[in-house]
């Protein structure tokens, strides 16, 4: 019979989590997908809009307003998808090892989502 490590956590082994199967895998691929469709329009449409703002001329017809508050809550809104879109290609990751490991590149994870979600939320 195999000795039992304690409770008391003194045991130098550490129990590692059974490995995603297909299934998981192909879950987490579909959201990866979308997180990089998501980001890659998020910033065309961000890079488009500075491209506008920077080459309006003086005295153009149209311009480049922030005029009302609007402006600012769709920039807070894009930047706040594009955060919330580089959480969810972390996954790529998980998808590798097959399984999702304790860490910086967690922690990272989990406070991009965070961030990301409470930013399109309050936008």
């Amino acid at each position: 019979m195999d000795p039992q490590p304690d409770s008391g956590g003194s045991s130098n082994t550490c129990s590692t989590p059974d490995p995603f199967d297909f299934s998981t895998r192909l879950g987490l691929t579909f959201i990866t997908e979308a997180s990089v469709f998501s980001a890659v329009a998020v910033l065309a449409l961000l890079l488009h809009i500075i491209y506008s703002a920077a080459t309006i001329k003086h005295g153009a017809a149209r311009h480049w307003s922030t005029a009302t508050h609007v402006h600012w809550y769709f920039l807070s809104l894009l930047t706040s998808e594009l955060i919330q879109a580089v959480g969810g290609i972390i996954n790529v990751r998980w998808i590798k090892d097959a399984t999702v490991t304790n860490g910086p590149m967690c922690t990272a994870q989990g406070a991009l989502k965070q961030v990301g979600d409470v930013g399109v939320a309050l936008a």
